[in-house]
């Protein structure tokens, strides 16, 4: 009788898990990519702007950038919670559709209630959690490093001219 309702416990917690280390994996891949063009940016900056000026601005803003890419672990934890209540609301109809027209004490009815259930979690955890297509994965890389590029690169072209002035 239980059963249906601890698995979806279950479902939640561990497509919840699932989509937080994808997006971290994804957010560490974005940032070696950011710190490799970072380091041949650094070269060209280091002649017209101190170094110590430099580390304070490239931490400061790399970790702006980041956040306004929604790559920031609160705006991570913050997707997972709202992925975890769809799924939260998504069981909710399913319960109140099995308490409506199925019989709590049928043993065919649980098994086949209790299938439902790590059906939505397996389907859930194949749609949100799993990366894709390597192809796809690789786009969205570039295209996450190159806009945290360009923020940073207008960060530092406005520090470039106010030091050559």
């Amino acid at each position: 009788r239980v059963t249906p309702y601890a698995l979806a416990v279950l479902g939640v917690a561990a497509n919840g898990v699932a989509l937080f280390a994808k997006l971290t994996r994804f957010k560490e891949r974005v940032t070696r990519a950011v710190n490799k063009r970072i380091t041949q940016f650094r070269g060209k900056l280091t002649r017209v702007v101190p170094p110590l000026l430099l580390e304070v601005m490239l931490r400061k803003n790399v970790r702006q950038a980041f956040n306004h890419q929604g790559l920031s672990t609160p705006k991570i934890l913050l997707n997972v919670v709202a992925y975890c209540l769809v799924l939260v609301l998504v069981y909710s109809f399913l319960f109140v559709g099995f308490n409506a027209f199925t019989d709590p004490t049928d043993t065919v009815a649980a098994v086949i209630n209790s299938s439902v259930v790590v059906a939505i979690a397996v389907v859930a955890q194949q749609t949100a959690a799993k990366d894709g297509e390597e192809e796809d994965v690789r786009e969205k890389l570039e295209t996450s490093q190159e806009q945290v590029m360009t923020n940073l690169k207008r960060v530092f072209d406005m520090v470039t001219r106010q030091v050559l002035m």
